[in-house]
């Protein structure tokens, strides 16, 4: 798919993620994606589900690097949950690419016949992410794939560097790591639209597990917030915008020429 369609698409999901209380975001990428060709809405959802386990590899690897250095948040618990659920990922995503393109033949075959349409729907659809998944074979395109999943989070730890030297606080790469951390893990559940308030709470929280001063924490919570989410809801709801314009637009183009053939 073209780059353009491709950051529009994500552009607007983050923007809808940030304005809702859930995350629809993803919902919404993949309609925008798989708007023009319904037949890979499969594949589109399954390289959203990739990138969710590469972003899950890599918080599992930072946190086991940071969090047990840190007992005094009680954070020893947290590596070994992650890294338990993460060693469940990968035997689930090992069995599913290696062995569902074998096993899906023999349960295709008993799908067909007389069956309802649903089961035949369905048969279809998962046949589609069956086939989708058979790039994840190809290490080449796994190891393309980690190294952006490596530049982004590396990104993300510097983002955390540059806004210590913005509210005079030193450039702790420890604690850079440990507010990534902290703050991932509390936005994943989505509890309230821009995530304000467990934002805030998990960024102080970090910095107090290095004995910063609360001024100096909330200033540092307030201007990271802002750094990495008032970019993409400004531009992902443009995008929104035009979006739905363009859709309205089509529709009453659609309305006109139906009217017209009437006629």
């Amino acid at each position: 798919m073209p780059l353009k369609r491709i950051s529009e698409a994500y552009l607007a999901g983050q923007a809808a993620n940030i304005l809702l209380p859930i995350r629809g975001g993803e919902l919404i990428r993949i309609g925008m994606l798989g708007k023009a060709d319904a037949s890979s809405l499969a594949r589109i959802a399954g390289t959203i589900a990739v990138e969710k386990f590469l972003d899950l590899l890599a918080l599992t690897g930072l946190a086991i690097l940071v969090l047990p250095s840190l007992r005094s948040i009680g954070s020893h618990y947290i590596p070994q949950g992650l890294a338990i659920f993460t060693v469940a990922a990968i035997a689930f995503l090992g069995v599913y690419v290696f062995w569902a393109p074998r096993l899906w033949p023999i349960l295709k075959n008993k799908t067909q016949g007389s069956h309802s349409r649903w089961i035949v729907r369905g048969a279809e659809v998962i046949g589609q992410f069956v086939e989708s998944s058979v790039w994840l074979r190809d290490w080449r395109k796994i190891s393309s794939s980690l190294l952006i999943t490596l530049v982004i989070w590396c990104l993300m730890w510097a983002t955390n560097l540059l806004a210590f030297r913005s509210v005079y606080l030193r450039a702790d790469p420890l604690m850079a790591g440990l507010v990534l951390v902290l703050v991932y893990i509390g936005l994943i559940p989505a509890l309230m639209p821009g995530n304000i308030g467990p934002f805030y709470f998990f960024a102080q929280l970090a910095l107090r597990a290095f004995a910063i001063p609360f001024e100096q924490a909330l200033a540092f919570a307030i201007l990271l917030h802002a750094v990495v989410t008032l970019p993409v809801l400004v531009i992902g709801g443009v995008i929104l915008l035009l979006s739905g314009r363009q859709l309205r637009r089509a529709r009453l183009e659609d309305q006109n020429f139906t009217g017209d053939e009437q006629r």
